[in-house]
């Protein structure tokens, strides 16, 4: 079962097999790949989903054929000799994929978080300039002055190189616009984390002892349901599942595991608001 191996062992098992010419074991080898990487695929889209309002059903389905390509691409250039882990390298294909798509829909819109962190990389850029007559400062000192960590930082590069956008004036219509202001920015934290340590974070959340918890982080963030359909499920109004939600943050955040996840990524957490 792909369960039984790593993503590492059925890699080098699927180059073995391949090796031998026998497609059919290969093949096989490769969809218990796409199988155990599942979750990963529909975390990616439902992160990347934050950038274009209301992905249709069809539009879902395309990005996980797109993500799919990518863990095949992943698979065959995958060099474990470089000590990267199969599933940071798949993602960054995943990502590199999903962000292309969503450049050539023109349909991008800037979530509030990013959005900020934007705006200040600009305005770094353009007083450093001023004072240093039109020169350019360095990505370190930009890093500094933002205060975030290293991953943080090319997540915001990244998102500025995906939305070609050299304003972030509250002004201008154009960007106002493409902004969708999230209903609990807190939601923010469990965004960067999950993006950056999908696997690993999910193993915490089953930490949670609280079911209905778990089921509505779960569900939330790495299922796309709304949180009416998670009310229906658990059989409860839609603001017991905002209080779960609440409760869960709580839980969460008071994590080790969390707090050192989060400092990774350079993002203190701060106690929420009783």
């Amino acid at each position: 079962m792909a369960e039984q191996y790593t993503n590492e062992e059925l890699v080098r098992l699927y180059n073995k097999e391949k090796e031998k010419k026998n497609i059919y074991k290969s093949e096989q080898i490769l969809q218990q790949i796409f199988d155990r990487n599942h979750g990963v695929i529909e975390t990616r889209i439902s992160i990347w989903s934050v950038y274009k309002k209301d992905l249709t059903y069809h539009e879902k389905e395309e990005l996980r054929h797109l993500a799919k390509i990518a863990i095949w691409e992943a698979v065959e250039s995958y060099d474990n000799k470089r000590g990267t882990a199969f599933i940071t390298y798949a993602v960054w294909k995943i990502d590199s994929k999903i962000r292309d798509w969503l450049r050539d829909e023109h349909l991008i819109h800037i979530p509030d978080a990013i959005q900020s962190y934007c705006s200040k990389y600009k305005d770094i850029i353009t007083r450093y300039q001023q004072k240093n007559n039109g020169e350019t400062p360095s990505e370190e000192y930009i890093r500094k002055l933002l205060d975030v960590g290293e991953k943080t930082f090319q997540s915001i590069k990244a998102a500025l190189e995906i939305y070609e956008i050299t304003r972030f004036d509250e002004e201008d219509d154009k960007v106002q616009n493409q902004v969708e202001k999230k209903a609990d920015d807190k939601d923010i934290l469990l965004d960067i984390l999950i993006s950056e340590n999908a696997e690993e974070f999910s193993q915490i959340i089953w930490k949670l002892k609280n079911r209905n918890e778990r089921i509505v982080i779960i569900e939330h963030f790495y299922n796309d349901m709304e949180y009416v359909e998670i009310a229906k499920r658990l059989k409860v109004t839609k603001q017991r599942v905002n209080t779960i939600q609440k409760k869960a943050f709580e839980h969460l955040r008071a994590m080790p595991e969390v707090i050192n996840l989060a400092k990774e990524i350079g993002i203190r957490i701060k106690p929420l608001d009783s």
